[in-house]
């Protein structure tokens, strides 16, 4: 206080941090670009309108608009978005069961990850709907292999994950809690599993997006009744473009929706995470 006093006395300007004007110039910053940011991609597409007016391949943006509020009007959308968010948490969740539990013991026992490590890698990097084919093939059906597609792709990303927090967990934290004699158990769920936690947390966001993406691709290829997917397929069937590009633009706000929520929670499971 003193020295506030004295620096006051000789006429020195203090910036004003515990006001808040940094954070307040810095939001107003991000706003700008933001705005800026959806301005040049508005501006992106309509150019690119006008340059296919007459082929049409891109409608206009007011008539995408309009498309898009006209899905809210459509009782089917509901449906449709019903069926495919059950596709995809079907097969995550049995991804989630199955994965974490294997990359977590991969991990935490060092020849089990030398052993099948280099197989989860391989069977990681072959494209999900790939394999769509031998899953119609081994489960002869098609909820069955669209549910199959999704748990493949989505079991070695948390695999590896899991696998990958579990070996980062730090060895003087296990090393102390043996220290102390204390029992296995509690070393696994309050040392190794807290310590891997926010990079499995990353694992299974990364897999929602995914699983979201397998089942509307799943939908696409093999064709459902119901489900967002095949309202895309009618619409380009029918060159219904205003119609399948609101599709589009309504499947990217569920799946930042969906990464939202699960970056939330993340966030409220394991705070730390960001700090390390």
């Amino acid at each position: 206080r003193e020295g506030f006093r004295e620096a006051a006395g000789r006429g020195q300007a203090f910036p004003l941090r515990g006001l808040g004007s940094e954070p307040c110039e810095l939001i107003a910053r991000k706003t700008a670009r933001a705005v800026l940011g959806a301005l040049a991609v508005l501006a992106l597409w309509e150019g690119l309108a006008f340059s296919s007016s007459e082929s049409g391949l891109v409608p206009h943006l007011p008539s995408v608009l309009r498309a898009f509020v006209a899905l809210f009007q459509d009782d089917g959308i509901a449906r449709d978005s019903a069926w495919t968010l059950r596709r995809m948490l079907v097969g995550f969740g049995l991804a989630v069961s199955l994965g974490i539990p294997a990359g977590i013991l991969l991990g935490a026992v060092p020849w089990l990850g030398g052993l099948f490590g280099g197989w989860v890698s391989f069977f990681r990097s072959i494209p999900a709907f790939v394999v769509l084919p031998i899953m119609l093939a081994v489960l002869k059906g098609g909820e069955a292999a669209r549910t199959g597609m999704i748990t493949f792709g989505c079991f070695f990303v948390l695999v590896a994950y899991a696998s990958m927090g579990t070996q980062n967990v730090r060895r003087l934290r296990i090393e102390v809690a043996q220290a102390y004699r204390l029992p296995r158990t509690y070393v696994f769920f309050r040392v190794i599993l807290l310590d891997a936690l926010p990079q499995i947390l990353d694992g299974v966001r990364v897999s929602l997006s995914l699983a979201l993406i397998l089942a509307l691709v799943s939908e696409i290829m093999l064709g459902a009744s119901y489900g967002l997917g095949t309202r895309v397929n009618d619409s380009l069937a029918g060159f219904d473009l205003p119609r399948m590009y609101a599709l589009v633009l309504f499947v990217g706000c569920l799946g930042w929706v969906l990464n939202s929520v699960a970056s939330l929670i993340s966030t409220r499971l394991a705070p730390y995470g960001s700090q390390r």
